[in-house]
């Protein structure tokens, strides 16, 4: 198993790698990314404490979420011993049964697929996309139709205003959602591209799809590492019955179901989240999801004309001015780390 921590998060680490040793991981591999003094000593201890069993590779400086994968990635890769990868963030802890469905689904879909072609994900039941999917709702209809922009598409605009037009106090932050989705899952569901949390693969999908990219840093990194790979041939299954818990919330999250459509990039009081997510995402669409290029530029006039009105309204045009130049950034390929990010 292969996760990355930084900051002060070891307590939620810890729960993470018990839980996982727990499940039936042989072997933990944590990125220690550049996180607080009082972080990496308590990994340190817990290195010594399971001794052989978590091994820690430390970095001198937060590398983001695409580097310190890449990290762990490599080391899973070029020096353990391990065949199969489990990926899992800090933040989430599997449920006792989750690797033992992973295995079976895996071991049954290996019949007729390569190994290198095959991975299979935990269900986050945080995510509500996954969940909706989990459920029976169909994947076209959950994930973004084509030549989106941020996410929204003409096409899908009916449901979104209708989520406009229910909220009572549109200016205030919306209230958290109830993550969990009634009904029965669903045994397993092909899908085109998911979060870092929960991938499970064996180590020769890493010489179909590459490694991470550093450029992302943070944000949408797992999406387009996971793209990559389903573009490729590849073949992507979210599993149900895997279960994995976060155990702190997303921002986007906390925010409001994850839907920016009129609240999240303009409430969120953290820039650097905000300018990261944007930039990144508007990369991947731009690279990876157009498939009209007119009605990309449509999605995107319309979104940014109601975001543009929305950010009068809330008194947040630094903040729209700020997301205008995670745009352009993103459309022109300027990655990379920012050594500052503008604030709003």
């Amino acid at each position: 198993m292969v996760t990355v921590t930084y900051g002060d998060r070891f307590h939620l680490l810890k729960q993470v790698v018990n839980a996982a040793l727990a499940s039936g991981v042989g072997k933990v591999v944590v990125v220690d990314n550049a996180s607080l003094p009082s972080s990496q000593r308590a990994i340190q201890g817990l290195e010594g404490q399971l001794a052989g069993r978590v091994a820690v590779i430390r970095l001198a400086q937060n590398r983001g979420s695409a580097g310190g994968y890449k990290a762990g990635l490599t080391y899973a890769r070029e020096r353990s011993r391990c065949d199969y990868i489990w990926l899992l963030d800090d933040d989430n802890r599997p449920t006792p049964d989750a690797l033992a469905a992973l295995s079976r689904h895996y071991a049954t879909l290996s019949r007729t697929i390569s190994r290198d072609a095959l991975a299979v994900t935990s269900l986050r039941e945080q995510m509500g996309d996954l969940s909706r999917v989990a459920v029976g709702e169909p994947v076209a209809a959950v994930f973004p139709p084509r030549s989106s922009f941020l996410g929204f598409h003409l096409f899908d605009a009916g449901r979104k205003l209708r989520k406009l037009a229910r909220q009572v106090r549109p200016f205030v932050a919306p209230r958290s959602p109830n993550v969990r989705v009634g009904g029965v899952y669903r045994e397993r569901v092909l899908i085109p591209f998911c979060p870092y949390g929960g991938l499970f693969f064996h180590r020769d999908v890493l010489d179909r799809v590459g490694y991470p990219d550093e450029r992302l840093f943070l944000y949408c990194d797992d999406n387009e590492f996971t793209w990559r790979f389903t573009r490729r041939d590849g073949r992507l299954f979210l599993i149900p019955s895997s279960v994995v818990e976060d155990l702190d919330n997303a921002w986007h999250i906390k925010r409001g179901e994850g839907d920016p459509f009129f609240s999240t990039y303009l409430l969120s009081p953290d820039d650097f989240r905000v300018f990261y997510r944007v930039r990144n995402q508007v990369h991947f669409e731009h690279q990876e999801w157009i498939d009209n290029r007119a009605i990309y530029a449509l999605n995107k006039w319309f979104y940014l004309t109601l975001l543009w009105f929305w950010s009068r309204m809330l008194k947040k045009r630094e903040r729209f001015a700020l997301i205008l130049r995670a745009v352009r950034d993103g459309e022109q390929s300027r990655l990379g780390p920012v050594k500052a990010v503008p604030s709003s």
